[in-house]
């Protein structure tokens, strides 16, 4: 097995579904959450691995 180094970023994303956009200043009520793993460093990694 060959080893690789990879540099680059890793981010997480925070998404929340809603029925609507809020008006400014206005909290509203989310429905399904995510985390949603992203980065060009971490995407390069998932694809070396397989």
């Amino acid at each position: 097995m060959s080893k690789v180094l990879v540099i680059g970023s890793i981010n997480m994303d925070l998404v929340v579904e809603t029925e609507r956009y809020p008006e400014a200043g206005e909290t509203i009520i989310g429905g399904k959450f995510e985390q949603i793993h992203g980065g060009k460093g971490s995407i390069m990694s998932l694809i070396l691995k397989k």
